[in-house]
């Protein structure tokens, strides 16, 4: 067995990095091939996780609603800002509004594949996870000597994802996070070890992460900033000349073009609102423990949850070092670094801007499952390889079998507890069924409000049945809007009630109970 030299493979270089190893099967399968397969795998298991999508009408209330309003937008095209935030602000850019609007305009507009606008927003959502996976997938194939190791790498990610379906069979937006900041992630440790063909994966994941929340400026920043300086250095002169150098650029404009335009024609934007609640006293301020406690919660162990994520680094920290192909080598430190960096810098957003941490609140980091399993997947791998360069060579098939075992056993799993109603996690995502009475009593509304716009006032603890109930009436053609301004950073201007808008229309109290 061939092995490049160790000091050529820690250049970092394309040329040193992709050694006969491998390359071996890479020439005979490119890595489009192998996103296209990838894609289609995770596309299909999705689909038959949601096939509801197809057949359920799904009236989308709370948090699900709110992000309608601003696809509306988006479907009009003048939304230039993301999603809400409990904070009074949103969040820096539309890119996820912008995917589900085109989702629910092709899927349910022109194609009439699904039953109601939600359903396409949440069929171009599981359409964006497959493809961000399939780039993790590609990613990794690009540096694995073996199929075995891809295999059992897949299968991995697949057991530890089933655990926690909702990370990629949710629209929410805490759950959106986690497939692209995978991607970011794993084009980050690519680049840092050399490979500048994933500058374009690097850009959609990290465009997709700022867009999404503020947050990810320190994540995305800290953490691209390193993944970039790495490449520079040691960088080879052709990569001036490649081509993944401006598609990158380019896609970083795209991103960019929506929140700079935001920020010029309301100056400053949300940039003044963030600086404003990063200086208060809502942002912090917790203890070593408990903002310990919070930051790990997302890393196997519980309550002995130090002693199992050191454990846990120490393993993948080893299977990086010891992989027996030198050429991937750099490429699994670095990702055991983005992770540790990952578990690091969700410390520092802990004891500086997250406000509060009760048990309600842990959906602000699940984007940082993807450390813990980026460190196992490091492990799967490696054992992979160690395993086929040790095994006989009519034992070969042990390690494809042992990943397609594992395969079986999540699909199994999962497919158990979609029939128990199980799946999806707090409701959010397969398991969620939305709020059947809205289209009904938006009827009845509208059909009382004639053809004055309908004013929808409520208390406070209604809202997730109002702006359901706005949705609603919005999705039946007719206009809806909010009397009470303070609603602004949730519902938008654009379904604020106007003074003439609250004077002469249709006045209807939304109460706590489904209406009739």
């Amino acid at each position: 067995m061939q092995l490049i030299h160790p000091g050529e493979a820690e250049s970092g270089t394309e040329s040193a990095s992709e050694g006969p190893l491998t390359a071996r099967l890479t020439d005979r399968v490119g890595g489009r091939a192998t996103w296209a397969a990838a894609f289609g795998l995770n596309l299909v298991l999705l689909l038959a996780h949601n096939l509801k999508v197809f057949s359920k009408p799904i009236a989308e209330n709370a948090d699900f609603a709110a992000n309608s309003l601003a696809t509306i937008e988006a479907k009009h095209f003048t939304l230039l800002f993301g999603n809400y935030s409990r904070q009074g602000f949103r969040h820096p850019g539309p890119a996820d509004f912008y995917v589900q609007a085109a989702g629910e305009w092709l899927f349910r507009d022109v194609l009439h594949l699904v039953p109601a606008p939600w359903n396409g927003q949440l069929l171009a959502i599981l359409t964006l996870n497959a493809a961000l996976l399939a780039g993790v997938a590609a990613i990794f194939r690009s540096w694995l000597p073996s199929w075995a190791a891809t295999l059992l790498g897949a299968a991995v990610a697949l057991l530890f994802i089933v655990q926690h379906s909702a990370l990629i069979d949710s629209p929410w937006m805490p759950y959106i996070y986690f497939p692209g900041f995978l991607l970011f992630i794993t084009a980050a440790a690519s680049i840092a070890a050399g490979r500048r063909r994933h500058l374009p994966a690097f850009a959609i994941g990290a465009g997709l992460c700022v867009h999404g929340h503020v947050c990810f400026m320190l994540f995305v920043g800290a953490l691209g900033a390193l993944a970039l300086w790495q490449y520079w250095r040691h960088r080879e002169p052709a990569a001036h000349a490649d081509r993944s150098l401006l598609i990158a650029w380019a896609i970083a404009a795209l991103f960019a073009l929506p929140i700079v335009l935001d920020t010029l024609l309301h100056w400053p934007g949300q940039f003044g609102q963030y600086l404003t609640y990063s200086g208060s006293d809502r942002a912090g301020g917790h203890g070593v423990r408990e903002t310990l406690s919070f930051a790990f919660q997302y890393w196997p162990g519980g309550a002995v949850w130090p002693v199992v994520t050191v454990a846990l680094v120490l393993a993948a920290a080893a299977a990086a070092r010891f992989h027996p192909d030198p050429a991937v080598r750099p490429f699994l430190a670095r990702c055991v670094a983005a992770a540790v960096g990952t578990g690091a810098l969700m410390v520092v957003y802990t004891a500086f801007g997250v406000d509060s941490l009760g048990v309600d609140d842990s959906y602000t980091g699940y984007f940082c499952y993807s450390a813990p399993l980026m460190l196992l997947v490091v492990i799967a791998v490696t054992a992979a390889d160690l395993a086929a360069s040790r095994l006989p060579a009519r034992a070969g098939w042990a390690v494809p079998g042992a990943a397609l075992a594992c395969g079986l056993f999540a699909l199994t799993f999962s497919w158990e507890g979609q029939q128990r109603g199980q799946t999806g996690g707090e409701g959010y995502g397969a398991a969620y069924r939305g709020d059947p009475s809205l289209p009904k009593a938006a009827a009845s509304l509208i059909s009382q409000a004639g053809d004055k716009p309908v004013v929808l006032t409520f208390p406070h603890d209604a809202w997730p049945r109002a702006v359901g109930l706005l949705v609603a009436v919005e999705h039946q053609g007719h206009t809806a809007c909010v009397a009470d301004k303070w609603w602004t950073f949730m519902m938008t201007e654009d379904f604020i009630c106007s003074d003439r808008q609250a004077a002469d229309g249709f006045q209807a109290e939304v109460p706590l109970t489904p209406m009739p």
